[in-house]
C-alpha cells in the first residue's frame, strides 16, 4: 500500500515555503489545542501566588485490596496535609 501511495505524490517539487507554512499550521494546531490547559496551569499558578505558594500534589492511598483513600500536600503559608478515606464496602452475612 505505501509504494501505491508513493505513486500518487507529484513528481515536482512543493511551492516555495510550503515547508514553513505547513510548520505554522502544524504548530498554530498544537497552540490552540493545548489553550485549555494552559489557562488551567495559569489559573493554579495564580491561586499558589495568592497563597504564597509554590507547590502543591495529591495523590491516591492504596492498599493491596484497593484505593483507601487521597492525601493531598500545600507548600505555602500555612502548609498542609489533607487525607479522605474511602468507607470500607459493608460486608455481607
Amino acid at each position: 500500500m505505501v509504494d501505491d501511495l508513493l505513486v500518487l505524490a507529484p513528481s515536482h517539487e512543493p511551492p516555495a515555503g510550503f515547508a514553513a507554512r505547513t510548520l505554522a499550521l502544524g504548530a498554530g494546531a498544537v497552540y490552540q489545542g493545548t489553550s485549555g490547559g494552559r489557562r488551567l496551569a495559569g489559573s493554579y499558578r495564580a491561586v499558589l501566588a495568592q497563597g504564597n505558594g509554590s507547590f502543591f500534589a495529591a495523590a491516591l492511598l492504596k492498599s493491596p485490596a484497593g484505593t483507601l483513600g487521597s492525601v493531598f500536600g500545600y507548600q505555602g503559608q500555612p502548609s498542609w496535609l489533607f487525607a479522605t478515606l474511602n468507607r470500607p464496602a459493608a460486608r455481607r452475612p
